[in-house]
């Protein structure tokens, strides 16, 4: 993978900083009694959140870090844990199979066009 420029790094982890920001509050932000933080009418909409949640994160950080097997790692094992930590301990959110196979979904769409990037620039 080619190594970012010093004025790239410095943007691409300010970029992952805030990204994973938003993945912490999208993982964790508790729900709502009367379900209105859903997105009705948008069918599939949330496994798609699900997938960036994971994949983007992991992608920006392996760029930066060059380490795809650790954060592919790393975000496999929060998919799990997050579902459960959800269903256990946040108020209105409940732990999903499917939602922890939709993060599974992003974290190997992440490390498949990293590989591909690796394979391009050898």
């Amino acid at each position: 993978m080619p190594r970012p420029s010093p004025e790239e790094r410095t943007i691409l982890w300010w970029l992952t900083a805030v990204v994973l920001v938003v993945h912490v509050v999208g993982i964790y932000l508790p729900g709502s009694p009367d379900g209105s933080l859903e997105l009705p009418g948008v069918p599939g909409v949330d496994k798609l959140i699900h997938a960036s949640l994971f994949g983007l994160p992991l992608y920006l950080l392996a760029v930066l870090t060059r380490r795809i097997w650790l954060w592919a790692g790393f975000f496999a094992a929060m998919a799990g844990i997050s579902e459960v930590i959800q269903w256990r301990f946040i108020p209105y959110r409940d732990g999903d199979v499917w939602d922890a196979v939709a993060d599974l979904v992003g974290i190997a769409i992440a490390v498949l066009l990293l590989l591909r990037r690796r394979s391009v620039t050898a």
